[in-house]
């Protein structure tokens, strides 16, 4: 791949710096940059765990990730392929105040995806690692992380405990509307 060509396809990194690993880049990006590459990944992500529970399509609203994230009340976090910069796993937050302790600032984890082909090594370690350390310049103060098990997912409780985390809730879901 020519200079030229590389820097076309280089992603639009904001915020912080991108790190690489092995042969990815960890970085932050906008939504505005990459929903088309993001979307892909919601729908793998979606496939693996939230059809066991809702029997509605997937149908974010993109328009309201995009007004988060100009409020600066929402990040996404990627990994790429080096080279071909293909994006193999994201991990998005909402950003805002902890209305439980007063100030102080909480990301609540929206998703954490990585496609099941490149979930190997210590990939997922480094991705978080990234993530809680711009969190952290970021000012946040608590990092909230959900494991989709109940629903189907792989679970994370020993990646999480190993890192720190500890289980603080089960959260339910019951439709009421039809």
């Amino acid at each position: 791949m020519t200079e030229a060509a590389r820097k076309l396809t280089l992603p639009k990194y904001y915020a912080a710096k991108p790190v690489e690993y092995n042969s990815y880049v960890i970085g932050l990006e906008k939504v505005t940059d990459m929903a088309d590459e993001l979307y892909k990944l919601w729908e793998a992500h979606w496939a693996e765990t939230e059809v066991l529970y809702l029997d509605e399509p997937m149908a974010p609203d993109l328009n309201a990730f995009v007004q988060y994230e100009k409020m600066g009340r929402f990040v996404v976090f990627t990994v790429r392929t080096l080279g071909d910069y293909e994006m193999v796993g994201n991990l998005m937050y909402f950003i805002g105040p902890n209305t439980h302790i007063k100030g102080t600032t909480l990301a609540k984890e929206d998703a954490f995806f990585l496609r099941d082909d490149h979930r190997n090594g210590r990939l997922a370690i480094k991705f978080l690692e990234y993530a809680e350390t711009v969190l952290t310049d970021l000012n946040v103060d608590y990092i909230g992380m959900s494991d989709k098990s109940p629903a189907g997912g792989k679970s994370l409780a020993k990646f999480m405990d190993r890192r720190g985390y500890r289980p603080i809730a089960v959260q339910y879901l019951k439709k009421v509307k039809s």
